[in-house]
């Protein structure tokens, strides 16, 4: 709040049309303050500077495309209003690129939100047919046909859009995220040789994270297929992820349920705690989502999702439950128990947050 009022008035004493509240969104955004980012923004758009203004009304935008994927705010008077406000960025943008980017969220938006389908296939290719000189405009189009498409329950669809792409745009990392996707779906739909042939042929791919989304899938396959001859409980497995997907959370369940009844000691166990969990933080169930974290870290404490879990449980506890010792003491775990996790970094400056705050309040 005083660093807000602070660079404010710092912003209005320079008459730098929102630039400094700008930056200052950027960071509260990065550090997930996305109320008081949103303030900053709303005060750009106010003082009504053309440039730092469509800026501010971008990131407000992608502040809540980030906050709808995470489940939140998705009643349908939202939803609607968000839309508006996408028509109202794309009425007042100039360019052309930016025009696209808001046409392709918008239909995202109909198709995983509203379960609009036929309205949003129908903007998407409208959008290819404007994008016929730019191919890059073009494979997103078909990119999100074809997540559209296995969202809504046709993969078969999804495959054949994919498969377009990487042989119209061969040896390009876009050609190399569709293969991914093909895998992906080749994987839900329990077809693991084929997947894991598509993921050996982008594990050395140019975009650092598609090859290592690759190899994490890779190695899960390797790790959990044929185990003493039985496929079935990968094949659950890929059937409840492909449901979780699709936010069909009920079959996703029930097919978690029979992994746990029937294969107990079966070392996809975690994955089953975990992929509950995941369920519960999009229902916004936080006991339920501490239950099944926890079980991962006590039960799987050297296994590869303990990390993840424990930051997750710091979060909760620090954002949800403003329970800030015990979320200090998770990120310091995090920090001195698992050293090489990909968590060190943001832990750390999570960590020095709050010992400060902690330390002003004479509790540590």
């Amino acid at each position: 709040e005083n660093a807000f009022i602070q660079v404010k008035a710092m912003g209005k004493r320079k008459k730098d049309g929102g630039r400094k509240l700008l930056e200052f969104s950027t960071k509260m955004t990065k550090e997930e303050q996305y109320k008081l980012a949103k303030r900053c923004l709303n005060e750009v758009i106010k003082i009504g500077n053309t440039y730092y203004s469509q800026k501010a009304q971008k990131q407000k935008l992608e502040i809540e495309l980030k906050l709808i994927d995470d489940g939140h705010n998705n009643d349908i008077v939202y939803i609607n209003d968000l839309i508006k406000a996408f028509d109202d960025y794309i009425s007042i943008t100039k360019k052309e690129e930016e025009m696209f980017w808001a046409e392709l969220h918008k239909a995202r938006i109909f198709a995983f939100k509203l379960h609009q389908f036929e309205t949003a296939e129908k903007l998407l290719k409208d959008l290819e047919l404007k994008s016929v000189y730019k191919k890059e405009y073009q494979i997103e189009s078909k990119l999100s046909l074809g997540d559209i498409s296995l969202f809504s329950g046709d993969p078969w669809t999804a495959i054949l859009l994919f498969s377009q792409i990487e042989k119209g745009y061969d040896n390009t990392p876009k050609a190399d995220l569709a293969k991914y996707k093909t895998a992906l779906v080749s994987f839900y739909l329990g077809d693991f040789e084929w997947s894991q042939a598509q993921l050996d042929a982008i594990k050395g791919s140019t975009s650092k994270l598609i090859a290592n989304d690759a190899i994490r899938l890779s190695s899960f396959i390797q790790n959990n297929y044929g185990l003493d001859s039985i496929e079935t409980p990968l094949e659950w497995f890929a059937q409840a992820k492909l449901f979780e997907y699709q936010e069909n959370h009920k079959k996703c369940m029930l097919y978690l349920d029979s992994l746990e009844q029937f294969y107990s000691g079966h070392t996809l166990i975690d994955d089953v705690y975990f992929l509950r969990s995941e369920l519960y933080k999009k229902e916004k169930n936080f006991e339920e989502e501490v239950k099944f974290l926890t079980k991962v870290v006590d039960e799987y404490p050297y296994d590869l999702l303990a990390d993840k879990a424990i930051y997750r449980l710091a979060q909760i506890q620090e954002l949800h439950y403003k329970d800030l010792d015990k979320a200090y003491k998770l990120y310091e775990k995090i920090i001195l128990d698992y050293s090489d996790s990909l968590f060190v970094i943001q832990s750390r400056k999570k960590y020095r947050k709050l010992k400060l705050n902690l330390s002003k309040d004479d509790r540590i």
